[in-house]
Order: C-alpha cells, then sequence, then structure tokens
C-alpha cells in the first residue's frame, strides 16, 4: 500500500497521462450531473441533504456506542466480530481467518456511489 507521502508524486504521474486526466474530469462531471439532475427533480431536496447530514453527525457522534451495540447484537445471533486498531491489525486477522479456513481466493468488493 503506497503512503501518504507519495500521494503528491502520484498525483503528478497521474495528471501527467493527459488521456486518464481527461478521462477522470469527464467522470467527475457525469457524477456531478448526475447528483445536479437528481436534486433539481426533488423540491425538497434541501431539507433531505440538511436531514442526512444531521444523521451523518449524530451516527459519527456516537459511532463507539453503535459499533457496540452493533457487536452485542451479532454475537448474541452467532457472529464473531473482530476489532483492529488499524489497517496492519486489520490484515492480519483478515490473513489468519483465510489460512484458518484454508481460503485459495478472495473476492474484494467496494461500492463507491
Amino acid at each position: 500500500m503506497a503512503s501518504k507521502t507519495d500521494h503528491p508524486a502520484r498525483a503528478a504521474s497521474f495528471v501527467a497521462n493527459e488521456p486518464r486526466a481527461h478521462w477522470h474530469d469527464q467522470a467527475l462531471w457525469f457524477v456531478r450531473a448526475k447528483r445536479d439532475k437528481a436534486a433539481n427533480s426533488l423540491p425538497e431536496w434541501e431539507t433531505l441533504r440538511q436531514k442526512a447530514e444531521q444523521i451523518k453527525l449524530h451516527t459519527v457522534s456516537k459511532l463507539a456506542d453503535y459499533l457496540e451495540q452493533f457487536e452485542e447484537n451479532a454475537t448474541r445471533l452467532g457472529a464473531t466480530v473482530h476489532w483492529a486498531a488499524d489497517a496492519s491489525e486489520h490484515n492480519a486477522i483478515v490473513l489468519e481467518l483465510l489460512q484458518k479456513h484454508g481460503a485459495k481466493k478472495v473476492v474484494k468488493s467496494k461500492s463507491m456511489l
């Protein structure tokens, strides 16, 4: 994994590739246009946006409590919850689980939208 200090050099390399930089700009404008279209289709958009912000602020301010509540409920239902202080500890936990169960392949999925 690249360190945060690599970011300026990596960003410079990224934008030096003109087709890739153009694609990136187009993708950002496409996403922004979709957001604007959705916002303009709802008269109550700003009210909904403000409510979402309030929910987010509340949730983040009580995140530790919600995580402990999740652990309690998940454990009661038979799940095992693992806690990691950082990415290295997370990776070690995942590796141990994969090795314990003899995993041969791993699929990682992430949704950004």
